[in-house]
């Protein structure tokens, strides 16, 4: 069964150009988890729950905890508009993932997140709600990044 997730609008004080730049290269945000290991505040947020970050240009594979492994591919980049990702672990056999960027001025850019997994049913309802709040939890830490 296809379900659809898609987070709350945010807004990020930078251009989509710079937005774009850093999360359409997995190794650009290699750079960045590693620095957030200095500040505790962010660090405690993205690391609670997640471990055994790797990191390609391409391709990004962590440990989620009480969900598995992880490995997520940029498939798509529309410049400074969409990124757009797949993805497997054990609890969804496959999703696909997206960033929606629009610019409203040179610092000001609006983003979405929307996640599709195919579940059977019953995993669908169990984990809705975590789903949801995971998505909408991505979405603010992607609003803490420094651009």
């Amino acid at each position: 069964m296809l379900a659809k997730y898609i987070s709350k609008t945010k807004q990020i004080n930078h251009s989509s150009e710079k937005v774009f730049e850093l999360l359409s290269d997995f190794k650009k945000l290699s750079n960045i988890f590693q620095k957030t290991h200095q500040n505790k505040d962010l660090s405690n947020e993205i690391f609670k729950h997640i471990k055994d970050i790797q990191f390609t240009n391409d391709t990004c594979k962590f440990t989620v905890e009480n969900l598995g492994i992880i490995e997520l591919n940029i498939v798509h980049r529309e410049p400074f508009k969409t990124i757009r990702f797949s993805g497997s672990n054990a609890a969804a056999s496959s999703f696909n993932f997206w960033i929606q960027l629009v610019e409203k001025n040179i610092d000001n850019t609006f983003f979405r997140l929307t996640l599709h997994t195919k579940m059977n049913y019953f995993t669908q309802k169990l984990l809705k709600s975590q789903i949801e709040k995971g998505v909408n939890q991505v979405a603010d830490i992607l609003c803490k990044l420094p651009y």
